[in-house]
């Protein structure tokens, strides 16, 4: 290497610049060099996300105001229905909903009017922050093993992320009767699978059994209207080549058969204590290791 590139002072985008013709923003590391963990915070918060929590809130008050009587055994599971909405319940219920309404509003009014907007963001960064949301051909993207974020061509990324979605020995393409078909089997299957557990292996599950009659709670379970999965990619930063290789990620929380797997998963629970390779913690590995090194001197 030439000496003078010895003597020259380090210097560090805070970011993996992964653009071929389009230059990112002058200084957008000052805000992309930030923590993953830091949280940018509002200079004030919008009044529709105080009303958007009232709602829900009132919502399910009254939901669990209306099925507070149910003394089914085994207790049945209420799933969340965002089409569902509870008419008004008892007065005093909702004479109470009233009044922590009005205390809470007045609460947040008169904090925000004793305190001055503040946000934790320079001028600079908040600039950049817009600049980059609005930017209409480039976009910010996460890399493998957490090495920074990275600056990339839109076009360039669904270029790369279609390349992963044509192969078809990891993905298939779908059309949206054949995915309705899909989720009715699921259900179908998830009834067939806890009412066999309950009466063949008389496993007591608590809040998640059904009754023989209530194959559509089973099937509501299946929210059509969920996100689907998220697919995105991770540029391989460490592989040092041009252009960076990408990794898939299918992230599936809040997907239709999310719920199944939240309700599967504590019907299962309760079984992982009874395998020979459970370990509650470390220090029961540790203890077992130890027992064991004793045993062979």
């Amino acid at each position: 290497m030439p000496l003078p590139k010895y003597q020259q002072k380090p210097e560090s985008k805070g970011y993996h610049d992964l653009t071929d013709a389009i230059k990112p923003p002058d200084h957008l590391g000052r805000l992309l060099s930030l923590s993953r963990k830091f949280i940018t915070q509002r200079p004030r918060a919008p009044i529709h996300h105080y009303n958007t929590f009232i709602a829900r809130f009132k919502k399910d008050v009254r939901a669990k105001y209306l099925f507070h009587e149910d003394n089914s055994a085994p207790p049945r599971l209420h799933c969340r229905n965002d089409e569902f909405q509870p008419d008004p319940v008892s007065a005093p219920v909702e004479e109470a909903l009233q009044h922590f309404q009005s205390d809470l509003f007045s609460n947040v009014t008169s904090k925000f009017a004793s305190q001055p907007r503040a946000t934790n963001l320079t001028k600079q960064q908040q600039q950049l922050l817009t600049a980059m949301s609005d930017h209409p051909t480039l976009m910010v993207i996460g890399s493998d093993k957490n090495l920074g974020q990275c600056v990339i061509e839109r076009a360039k990324y669904e270029q790369l992320a279609c390349e992963h979605l044509k192969d078809n020995e990891t993905y298939q393409q779908i059309t949206e009767s054949e995915a309705n078909d899909t989720l009715s089997d699921a259900a179908s299957t998830f009834f067939e699978i806890t009412n066999d557990a309950r009466d063949e292996y008389n496993v007591k599950i608590r809040n998640t059994c059904f009754e023989e009659s209530d194959e559509e709670h089973a099937r509501r379970m299946v929210k059509k209207t969920s996100r689907h999965s998220q697919f995105c990619t991770l540029a391989k930063i460490h592989k040092n080549t041009n252009p960076a290789p990408t990794r898939p990620v299918a992230g599936a929380a809040g997907n239709p058969l999310f719920s199944m797997s939240k309700m599967l998963d504590s019907i299962l629970q309760p079984l992982l204590k009874h395998l020979p390779t459970y370990c509650s913690n470390s220090n029961q590995v540790i203890h077992q290791v130890s027992s064991t090194v004793k045993q062979l001197k």
